[in-house]
């Protein structure tokens, strides 16, 4: 019998050993907004435990993101990243206190805009790569 979470833990491990490091932010973050989707949902549904885990799960991410930067070579665009992570996280900790979806919906937005910001770059990236390679 064929074992699909086997198989999707292998290719789940898979896309991330042969990602950027362009597509591994991009998965972070959609990592985010799907666990913030799940954290709201917890939320409406009273689940106090369920929520608190995906907010968690959230921040995580949220702080893996913000630690992992750059400083020297992001200047001041590596800075500005730092402090809206920064934002973000204490909006994500006030979410979690008053299990509030107005907050973790403003937060899904900014890292919305976030993550599209990023396939941007990445695509860009690619696309200059490979007009680089046919000279």
């Amino acid at each position: 019998m064929l074992n699909l979470g086997k198989n999707a833990e292998n290719y789940r491990r898979n896309q991330i050993t042969t990602a950027s490091e362009g597509q591994l932010i991009i998965m972070l973050y959609d990592g985010a907004l799907r666990f913030l989707s799940r954290a709201k949902s917890a939320v409406e549904e009273k689940n106090i435990e369920e929520s608190h885990i995906f907010i968690t799960k959230t921040r995580k991410i949220v702080l893996e993101l913000m630690f992992s930067l750059d400083m020297d070579k992001g200047g001041s665009i590596a800075k500005n990243l730092y402090e809206l992570y920064f934002f973000i996280n204490q909006e994500l900790i006030k979410a979690n206190i008053k299990k509030d979806t107005n907050i973790l919906d403003n937060c899904h937005i900014i890292l919305k805009e976030l993550r599209e910001t990023w396939k941007q770059v990445v695509e860009k990236n690619k696309m200059e790569k490979i007009e680089a390679e046919k000279k």
